[in-house]
Formats: structure tokens, C-alpha cells, sequence
């Protein structure tokens, strides 16, 4: 490597739990990065050209260098979480508030755009002064083809 240069990556992976410890180590890899794309370049390894322009009885030269070295490609990741009651909590009440919408929208799309809409209606706004067992019985006598001839 020091005589054609590399490329090394170093990746550094951070994966804390703070709910178990306050303290939080990362991972280290290291890697050569340049292996990779020996076929595809023509030269392996790291190396870059640069031009040195020279005046000499005032005759420019120009000197052209090819250099080689290290370079260190460092990517640092990772994720972190503590579990807090508050945000838990907003999310729930949300999700429980969506749940809730969605049931009045379908209501709302079924009662009045569907072209059964006579049929979800009576399933809906049933009689409250009916005891449960003749409102049942009232649903199954009639039929499915019943209610929707009626439509």
C-alpha cells in the first residue's frame, strides 16, 4: 500500500440503547475500499496527477507528478432510542382518533354515494325502542335480495 496508495474505509456504527445504560460504544470496521475496482481503473490503489509549472531562462517547463497515498473514506452511522410515556401516549390518541374518523367517513360514503344506500340506512338507524331480540329477527326476515329490490 505504500507503494501504489489505497483507499481504507473506516465505518463507524453507532447502535444505542439508552433505556438499559447511559453509556453507548460504537462499532469500528475497517475495510480496503480501492480492491473493489482493481479491473475497472487502470491503476489500483490511490494516486492523483498534478503539474508543476517551471520558468528556466525563460523557457516554461512543465513538470508532471504522480502521486500516491492514503485516503480514509469514514462513514458514520447509527441510531439511538429511549422509550418516553408521553410521545406513546400522542400516538395512541392519535391512531385511536383516526380510527374513529375512518369509521364516520365509511358511514358517510356508505349512507349516501353507494347505490345500496336504502339498505346500509335501514341497517344503521334501527328502532332503539325495539328489545334486541325482535330487532334481530327483524333484520333476518328480510332478505338480502328484499332489501335490495327496494333500492
Amino acid at each position: 500500500m505504500m507503494m501504489k496508495g489505497g483507499v481504507i474505509l473506516v465505518s463507524i456504527n453507532w447502535k444505542c440503547n439508552f433505556d438499559k445504560s447511559r453509556l453507548c460504544f460504537p462499532t469500528f470496521k475497517f475495510s480496503r475500499f480501492d480492491l473493489q475496482f482493481n479491473k475497472a481503473s487502470a491503476a489500483s490503489g490511490f494516486n492523483f496527477r498534478f503539474a508543476k509549472y517551471l520558468e528556466v531562462n525563460e523557457t516554461m517547463y512543465r513538470m508532471l507528478i504522480k502521486a500516491y497515498g492514503l485516503r480514509f473514506v469514514i462513514d458514520v452511522s447509527g441510531e439511538g432510542g429511549k422509550f418516553n410515556f408521553v410521545p406513546f401516549l400522542i400516538n395512541l390518541g392519535a391512531g385511536l382518533g383516526l380510527l374513529s374518523v375512518a369509521s364516520i367517513v365509511a358511514d358517510f360514503v356508505l349512507l349516501n354515494f353507494t347505490s345500496r344506500k336504502k339498505f346500509y340506512r335501514e341497517l344503521k338507524e334501527l328502532n332503539s325502542n325495539l328489545d334486541e331480540d325482535s330487532l334481530t329477527s327483524n333484520i333476518r326476515s328480510k332478505s338480502f335480495t328484499d332489501l335490495k329490490t327496494e333500492n
